[in-house]
């Protein structure tokens, strides 16, 4: 019991620290995107292209936080949960390329 505790304590705390690395980033991809025209983005409608690109910035942010919480954890748990969020983002972010 005390150790989901723990697990849930410290997936909030690396998904609250994504979630404000991902707005903090976002703001100059949502400049950037507005910025591209039709031709940058190829057959995808404008709102589709902001929402991928925002998606690969968030995810990685997502991968940079996870090295940095496997380098600094002193806890074994945290160390693999970071190691989970590198192997999954760097995939999801793979697949989104």
């Amino acid at each position: 019991m005390k150790g989901e505790l723990y697990y849930m304590k410290v997936n909030k705390l690396l998904w609250c620290a994504a979630l404000a690395g991902t707005v903090i980033a976002s703001g100059g991809s949502l400049c950037a995107a507005e910025q591209n025209n039709k031709e940058s983005r190829g057959q995808l409608g404008y709102r589709d292209y902001r929402f991928l690109s925002e998606a690969a910035h968030g995810g990685q942010m997502e991968v940079r936080l996870g090295e940095i919480a496997k380098t600094k954890a002193n806890s074994q748990a945290v160390r693999d949960f970071a190691q989970r969020i590198i192997t999954d983002h760097s995939k999801a972010n793979d697949e989104l390329k």
